[in-house]
């Protein structure tokens, strides 16, 4: 008896804090309320509520519009996928190993040209000398490798001449290279010109005492025969 006496009085009390819940939250309702249209300011915001609903209505509808030119498009493309998939295939593996001529889409004021088909009309690729390429990605490897073993062989090449002229400059300029004969003949006939005008030098002496005696001997020799002339010309006067 004592028990159902508590449990009673908590039941009361759960009734008296879940009443006075219950009234506060109704207060807050009825002293929170938005009067709609008897207050500016309900109006205010019904009018604010309405221009967000019909805002996000034309976005809803732009998307749904958008949504169903979309879906059009893709059920009309869609049955042309398998043909265009088609066509660029036979593009790629032409352009991967054909060694005909390269061609490329056709575009006239920045858009493709189409073909009646709806495909993209496709035109032979002109430089700007007007010459057509002929070619296809097997074509300019093997282009490219031929290329490259070319240079390959010419570094080869190179590199045999540097190092061919490194040993004829090193045959040159080296310790014992041709250039350094060369000095050291230099200086060996040098050596050997200061040793003859060494050896010279008493026999240049003697040759100009003697070149003086003979002088010498010439002028007087000269004196003597003016002298034979003058005797020779005096009987002629008498």
């Amino acid at each position: 008896m004592m028990k159902q006496i508590q449990w009673g009085k908590v039941l009361v009390f759960f009734n008296l804090v879940l009443a006075m819940g219950m009234a506060a939250w109704a207060l807050g309702l009825y002293t929170g309320r938005i009067e709609w249209g008897s207050t500016k300011a309900g109006q205010g915001e019904v009018a604010k509520r309405q221009a967000t609903l019909k805002t996000l209505d034309n976005a809803l509808t732009g998307a749904e519009t958008r949504q169903r030119a979309a879906l059009a498009s893709l059920r009309s493309l869609e049955p042309r996928r398998p043909r265009d998939e088609r066509f660029y295939q036979e593009q790629q593996n032409r352009l991967e190993k054909s060694n005909d001529i390269i061609l490329v889409v056709e575009q006239k004021d920045g858009q493709i040209v189409p073909t009646p088909e709806g495909l993209p009309r496709m035109v032979p690729f002109t430089t700007g000398k007007g010459e057509q390429l002929k070619g296809g990605l097997d074509f300019f490897t093997q282009q490219f490798q031929q290329t490259q073993a070319a240079l390959i062989k010419s570094i080869e090449e190179y590199q045999k001449l540097v190092a061919e002229d490194v040993k004829l400059t090193e045959q040159i300029i080296g310790d014992k290279g041709l250039q350094q004969l060369l000095f050291n003949e230099q200086d060996i006939k040098q050596a050997r010109v200061k040793q003859e005008i060494e050896d010279l030098k008493p026999v240049y002496i003697n040759v100009l005492v003697e070149t003086q005696l003979l002088t010498k001997r010439q002028k007087a020799l000269q004196a003597r025969l003016d002298e034979v002339r003058k005797a020779l010309t005096r009987p002629a006067k008498r």
